[in-house]
């Protein structure tokens, strides 16, 4: 979500329903771990609803492909904080910047599922999230305690691609 790749571990849960074989609906939320580094936080999420094909190799392992809608959200908090004297002693100026995030756009992906069991399965995949997300974004700067600047801004869009490679496994009714 700023200049450049970020990478990092997050976390996320699927579910779905096999209307047969080889076609099912399947939703999925995932949430990224922090993605900035030093003063800054960097977190996003994303739910995705999506058709999922199937094609079934033999009896143990499958293929599919998904596309769908997703919506995304995020958040970039930037914090800095840096001390002074003067005669009536010491204090702490701050500067902060926090950006939200938030849009809608497309969903894709390609996996491997293996079944170790009858009912339980192991999934392989990766997945891509790509948004157009509107930032909501605002600045303050304290000085000895004192707020004496505060902006606020909207409308500014920010293209993103989430990609992931997930590993999981679920149970299959």
């Amino acid at each position: 979500m700023g200049h450049g790749d970020m990478s990092g571990t997050g976390f996320g849960v699927y579910g779905g329903y096999h209307f047969n074989h080889f076609f099912g609906l399947e939703a999925s939320i995932f949430g990224s771990g922090d993605l900035g580094e030093n003063d800054v936080d960097v977190t996003a999420t994303s739910f995705t609803l999506t058709p999922k094909f199937t094609y079934q190799i033999n009896d143990i392992v499958s293929v599919f492909a998904k596309f769908g809608v997703a919506m995304t959200t995020g958040d970039i908090s930037e914090f800095s904080t840096y001390s002074r004297s003067n005669a009536d002693g010491s204090y702490e100026n701050y500067y902060k910047n926090d950006a939200d995030f938030d849009g809608y756009g497309v969903t894709y992906g390609i996996g491997v599922n293996v079944s170790i069991t009858e009912h339980l399965n192991m999934r392989l995949g990766y997945d891509v999230v790509k948004t157009d997300l509107d930032m909501d974004s605002s600045d303050s700067l304290s000085i000895e305690g004192v707020v004496v600047y505060e902006h606020h801004d909207r409308d500014k869009n920010v293209d993103t691609k989430l990609s992931n490679f997930t590993l999981g496994m679920h149970y299959q009714f």
